[in-house]
């Protein structure tokens, strides 16, 4: 099962705002390679796994399912930035 905190859900708030997305563009990790990715999209493609939270609805790519399941995602601050994190499950 893949969690978020809270602020991770306010941050992909905020880089949806800051991409210039509107509301109804949903959060979508996608892989790339060996790491993920993170991108918007208005509607779900075929595979996507929606999760839904309770500000932010979110899509999981299924080239990206293995590398989610049974984490969390948070956010941490790199070099002055926030970015997000995959935490595994213990």
């Amino acid at each position: 099962m893949l969690r978020f905190t809270a602020d991770a859900i306010d941050h992909l708030i905020n880089v949806r705002r800051q991409k210039g997305h509107d509301a109804n563009a949903l959060p979508r990790f996608v892989r790339r390679t060996e790491r993920l990715a993170l991108t918007f999209a208005q509607a779900p493609e075929s595979g996507d796994r929606l999760v839904e939270t309770p500000r932010v609805a979110t899509l999981v790519a299924s080239s990206a399912k293995d590398l989610l399941d049974d984490t969390t995602i948070d956010v941490r601050t790199r070099s002055g930035r926030s970015v997000l994190v995959v935490r595994r499950a213990r």
